[in-house]
């Protein structure tokens, strides 16, 4: 994932090379997935195809906070087998900053999962947009 926040305009220009879409987090509770709606070819297989990769623009209010993250997260499963939502689970919460968001995130995880954690491997990073 290829995220650029330029300064002084409430925007965020990605390119997705094959990673879950970050989660747009509203400072109302709100959230949304910024999946891709072209997704590049992952990495390593640009032979594949002949394509530019395009960035997509997103609004990024201020306020707001991005939740980038690997599927290790989203893959996190409970004793039934159960994947973990982070959308479903982070919605309607609000965060004073990146730093309480990823806590939460890591807290959830851990009681999804019954103290296990995550199977796979996992990277989170939070910004917010001042």
């Amino acid at each position: 994932m290829l995220a650029e926040i330029p300064h002084g305009t409430p925007v965020v220009r990605l390119v997705n090379r094959g990673h879950p879409g970050p989660l747009l987090l509203y400072g109302d509770g709100e959230v949304r997935t910024l999946a891709a709606a072209e997704p590049a070819l992952p990495l390593g297989t640009g032979e594949l195809g002949t394509w530019p990769d395009r960035a997509q623009e997103e609004e990024f209010p201020g306020g707001a906070m991005l939740l980038f993250h690997t599927d290790g997260l989203s893959e996190a499963r409970d004793r039934r087998g159960v994947f973990f939502d982070p959308a479903r689970r982070l919605s309607g919460r609000v965060f004073p900053g990146p730093d309480a968001l990823l806590a939460a995130v890591l807290d959830d995880v851990l009681r999804h999962t019954g103290g296990g954690g995550a199977t796979d491997d996992m990277a989170l990073l939070a910004v917010r947009r001042p």
